[in-house]
């Protein structure tokens, strides 16, 4: 990842007075993730299973911002908690917590998720929960061109997005799986892994097999239909024109696969 080309350095994640509903049978984990929370000015309400987390929705008559709830409980899930707490809360954002990595996601099936997988860190914790409450859309760049980077950083950075780089394939892989970015925009060419097998990766992982995926790609390189059959959301030309205009159509193709940032709504 390359922290000294980013336009947006890395900050503490900023604290919020947001209500969240914390879900977790582990009583320890779940104490020392309330402490946290509540030491960055959140109010935390906390269930040790999904039975209990719906009483609370049901009864609690004030506003729940976020619902974090592991994955696999005993009883009813967390994937099925959260389809119930948003059927009865459709503003709610939802975080969803597991170690198991091999289990496919079904975030279309609930709107709109974040997910942490266990170990996860408290600035994880902080930084996820933050960009759900504000809305943000984060992006992850990977491509070898430092030239490239810059340009298209700055374009996405000016349109409001927040940006993560990373300059291979490896470190591509690393970075999706820490950030979990809304999106990722990804050269072909790439030094020891090419950006195809990236492409593969990424949907071969339960984690981050639900990321949209835009492909740089010259002409003379795999087809489109190729890439959209490996997964990738879109293909965009990569040529000199690319970086024209603050790369307007490439600015355009992002907004219409995640949408405008909050800091670029009307």
């Amino acid at each position: 990842m390359d922290s000294d080309e980013s336009l947006q350095p890395a900050q503490a994640p900023s604290a919020g007075t947001e209500t969240i509903l914390l879900v977790e049978d582990e009583a320890v984990l779940r104490n020392v993730c309330r402490v946290y929370l509540e030491s960055k000015g959140y109010a935390v309400l906390e269930a040790g299973n999904a039975k209990e987390a719906m009483k609370i929705f049901q009864s609690y008559d004030r506003p729940i911002h976020v619902l974090i709830t592991d994955i696999v409980m005993p009883g009813l899930g967390g994937l099925e908690l959260a389809k119930s707490a948003l059927e009865l809360r459709p503003a709610l954002s939802v975080v969803l917590v597991s170690g198991y990595t091999d289990r496919p996601l079904d975030r279309e099936a609930i709107g709109y998720a974040k997910f942490l997988q266990k170990p996860f860190s408290f600035d994880a914790l902080a930084r996820t929960v933050r960009s759900l409450l504000d809305k943000n859309r984060e992006t992850l760049l990977i491509a070898d061109s430092k030239f490239m980077r810059v340009a298209v950083q700055r374009a996405l950075a000016g349109a409001g997005y927040t940006v993560h780089t990373a300059n291979d394939g490896e470190a591509g892989l690393r970075t999706a799986r820490e950030t979990l970015p809304d999106l990722i925009l990804l050269d072909l060419v790439l030094p020891t892994i090419s950006g195809l097998d990236v492409l593969k990766a990424l949907k071969r992982d339960a984690i981050t097999k639900s990321i949209p995926v835009i492909v740089l790609a010259a002409l003379s390189e795999p087809t489109k239909d190729e890439l959209l059959n490996e997964g990738a959301a879109a293909c965009v030309e990569k040529s000199d024109k690319l970086l024209e205009d603050d790369s307007v159509a490439l600015i355009h193709t992002v907004t219409q696969i995640v949408g405008k940032p909050k800091a670029s709504r009307g």
